[in-house]
């Protein structure tokens, strides 16, 4: 197994968590244009991570010595502007996007680990996700412990319980050994 460490996000990572909101919103093998900014100007991808780094942004990245290899981030909105896996304006979603050739290495339970440890440091509830019903990524969410929230037009909304409802639940952090 490849070493790798998971560390929090900064704005110096920003370039970086484009590209890995690129690998989250075109994870089907040859669905990805070539060319970052122009697949990034999609109207439900454009202000994903528009002014990063606002109250409630949080973010981790996966690197290998300096390379990186994944990052998770997660965000609040509100009933008038938001992604997908919208809840409430109490419920931050996540993104996350993990460079194809680490994929199934542990990489992607790492981050949302440690995204969910931060996430209860914070005193934050829940938080949310959507994926959509074929991405093998959901396997992935359900091991750490996201659970179906709504069902519409293909996709899933998931919720993860943090804090003291995490606690009650029993389950904790994803143990990297396991999953490899």
């Amino acid at each position: 197994m490849s070493e790798f460490g998971v560390r929090e996000a900064n704005g110096e990572d920003l370039s970086f968590l484009r590209a890995m909101l690129l690998e989250a919103a075109y994870w089907r093998p040859g669905d990805r244009p070539a060319d970052l900014d122009l697949a990034l100007s999609r109207p439900d991808l454009v202000y994903l991570l528009a002014d990063y780094g606002r109250s409630g942004d949080v973010g981790v990245v996966a690197e290998q010595g300096e390379r990186p290899l994944g990052a998770a981030w997660f965000r609040t909105w509100t009933p008038d502007l938001h992604s997908y896996g919208f809840v409430d304006e109490a419920t931050p979603e996540l993104a996350i996007g993990v460079q194809s050739e680490w994929r199934g290495r542990g990489v992607g339970a790492a981050l949302l680990s440690r995204l969910l440890e931060l996430a209860n440091r914070r005193g934050i509830g829940r938080v949310s996700l959507s994926v959509e019903l074929d991405n093998p990524a959901r396997r992935l969410y359900e091991r750490v412990g996201f659970e179906p929230y709504e069902e519409a037009d293909g996709a899933i909304t998931m919720v993860a319980e943090c804090g003291e409802a995490m606690a009650e639940s029993g389950r904790r952090s994803v143990d990297i050994e396991q999953i490899e």
